[in-house]
């Protein structure tokens, strides 16, 4: 029963080695402004009976689902958190070992989508944001850019 809220929250806040995941989280997981959820391998599969299709932004991670180790998701609605996931997206823009996918900005709406090949597990870091809030998605496992390519 514990399940149902936790996919719900899921839900809502979606309307790296573990490197971004791990920098994101330990960074935000104090900030008093900020909602986070990290989501473990362990959970995804226990999730499965009862809900076997994971969304994120509207997209389904089924492709995929089997081989995510986690899924971190932050989402800030004030100007400081903003302003520091934006900054955050800088350096790690700067880290050569992180290869652009996609990067938009349309009328003040921030699209920008990263990934990094480990070398066990790779990584997928989404960034949208614009003048309301930001949210910063960390997929860690390991699915290829082609994968990822498909679903968002």
């Amino acid at each position: 029963m514990r399940r149902i809220p936790i996919l719900m929250i899921l839900m809502l806040i979606s309307a790296m080695p573990l490197v971004a995941q791990n920098q994101l989280y330990g960074k935000y997981q104090n900030y008093r402004d900020v909602r986070y959820v990290c989501i473990t391998q362990t959970m995804l599969q226990a999730m499965e009976a009862e809900q076997p299709d994971v969304r994120i932004d509207g997209r389904s991670l089924s492709p995929i689902r089997s081989k995510i180790k986690n899924i971190l998701i932050i989402r800030s609605a004030n100007k400081r958190g903003r302003e520091q996931m934006e900054d955050d997206l800088k350096t790690l823009l700067k880290d050569k070992s992180y290869e652009l996918m996609m990067e938009q900005n349309n009328e003040g709406k921030r699209l920008c989508m990263l990934f990094r090949k480990g070398k066990t597990d790779n990584e997928f870091v989404l960034l949208q944001s614009d003048d309301k809030e930001a949210i910063f998605i960390v997929l860690t496992g390991r699915f290829t850019a082609a994968e990822i390519n498909k679903i968002f």
